[in-house]
């Protein structure tokens, strides 16, 4: 009869598996090594991603502004604002609201939206007799561009004046004079320019910031 090793068997792998459990943990690190590495590579790839993503964001952007426009453009906003700063020299809503589409759509400085030019009209002409804003102002074209041959997108200033003329300086209060920047968006119907959109922001000082 061929004898059992089932005792011996027994103790060697309980010597075995003491062994292992020695190795653990001089493995730990190891493995927490190994681990860290490849959190790292991941986070490293997700940022090459990112960066190619916005790389092939910042190529495929347009540039909106149609250059054959342009002259036109300048000629259409020069016209505009030259009624501008006649309505408020004269203080005659008529004359700046002059092209004012029926359904445009105004944003005023303190958030207020106004649709339809008789509503906007009425207040133009009850700010303009009260002298809102302030006794004298220069309008100021500061850009300019067509997106398509009949929608033009304009920032249009409005500095408040000294009485000698000169801009005054940006204030939180707007109780009295003040300057205002405006987005306008003028579309061309039927030859005519007119004023789709328009929205008035107050200067402060430190400008955006």
């Amino acid at each position: 009869m061929l004898p059992t090793f089932t005792g011996f068997s027994h103790g060697v792998n309980q010597s075995s598996e003491r062994k292992k459990a020695s190795l653990l943990p001089a493995l730990f690190p190891l493995v927490l090594l190994n681990f860290e590495a490849q959190a790292k590579c991941n986070h490293d790839e997700r940022e090459r991603n990112t960066m190619s993503n916005s790389a092939s964001d910042d190529n495929n952007r347009p540039t909106l502004a149609s250059v054959e426009a342009q002259p036109n453009t300048d000629t259409a906003i020069a016209a505009f604002v030259s009624e501008l700063q006649q309505g408020w020299d004269q203080r005659d809503a008529s004359i700046s609201n002059r092209r004012f589409a029926a359904d445009v759509a105004w944003g005023s400085p303190y958030g207020a939206t106004v649709n339809g030019y008789n509503q906007l009209h009425a207040i133009h002409t009850r700010l303009k007799q009260q002298g809102t804003g302030g006794a004298a102002s220069r309008y100021e074209i500061k850009r300019a561009f067509a997106v398509s041959d009949d929608v033009i997108i304009a920032h249009v200033a409005r500095y408040a004046l000294d009485l000698e003329g000169h801009p005054i300086e940006p204030s939180s209060n707007t109780s009295g004079a003040f300057s205002e920047m405006a987005l306008y968006v003028l579309v061309r119907r039927d030859g005519t320019w007119w004023l789709a959109a328009g929205q008035n922001t107050p200067i402060r000082p430190g400008g955006a910031v």
